[in-house]
């Protein structure tokens, strides 16, 4: 009998044991066949990811372009422009000494647009 008090408590530890090494592989299979199906999901999220800032950066790079040249059209712009400023700069004082004859003269020959259907 005293016998049979020990054996019954170690069968129980014992089949607890088998029990928790048959039931945990089982669980961690399971954990990791979620966290496979996880990383596979993410793995092709970032594979459309790389595609679309792919896709982006060829945009920027051609947007770079583009501003790059307006730029110089803006640059060329404004040095016809202060060139024009300055020929009208220099226009202004050598009208301003014209005579009477001269002036009738040089708006004489200025020529003016005119739509005549804007009567």
């Amino acid at each position: 009998m005293r016998t049979l008090k020990w054996i019954l408590p170690i069968l129980a530890i014992v089949a607890a044991v088998v029990f928790l090494f048959w039931i945990i592989p089982k669980e961690e299979a399971a954990i990791t066949e979620q966290y496979r199906q996880q990383i596979e999901t993410l793995e092709y999220h970032n594979q459309k990811l790389l595609k679309v800032n792919e896709i982006l950066d060829n945009r920027v790079f051609y947007l770079e372009a583009q501003a790059d040249s307006l730029l110089q059209l803006i640059e060329k712009d404004q040095i016809e422009i202060t060139t024009l400023k300055k020929t009208k700069n220099e226009k202004i004082p050598i009208i301003n000494a014209y005579s009477d004859h001269e002036l009738l003269r040089f708006f004489a020959n200025l020529t003016t647009k005119s739509d005549s259907s804007e009567e």
